[in-house]
């Protein structure tokens, strides 16, 4: 099937990263985060606010970090700390971007617009072209 076929009406309901991500690169006109993910995603939307700069410096950091982290047991992550003095971001945005995925966060920030619906719970809509 191709990820095309979906009418712009289609709504879907994730509650997983990868079921997410399908959700994006199918362009559902809403989409319904629950659970865990819900919370992250809604913390991590906050990049939205951020300016081009910071989120190269971003970027940079979490590959640097993610690299490295077989090696350091996880500690190369507090490398974000001085990124988020640096940055304007805060460390709770910051790990929710790290469990969530920067090119996903970037992609729902780009295509969606946030729409809280309650705790656990929130809806993504697809930005008018």
């Amino acid at each position: 099937m191709s990820i095309f076929n979906h009418s712009i009406n289609e709504s879907i309901t994730v509650s997983t990263k990868s079921a997410l991500r399908e959700a994006i690169d199918r362009r559902y006109a809403t989409i319904i985060v629950e659970g865990e993910l819900a919370a992250k995603v809604r913390k991590a939307y906050a990049l939205n606010t951020v300016g081009k700069v910071a989120i190269s410096v971003l970027s940079a950091t979490l590959v640097g970090a993610t690299v490295v982290s077989p090696v350091t047991g996880g500690l190369s992550y507090l490398s974000l700390l001085p990124v988020s003095a640096a940055t304007g971001v805060s460390v709770p945005v910051l790990v929710a971007v790290v469990f969530v995925g920067l090119s996903l966060i970037l992609a729902i920030c780009k295509n969606y617009d946030l729409i809280e619906l309650g705790y656990g719970k929130l809806k993504l809509r697809l930005k008018k072209s």
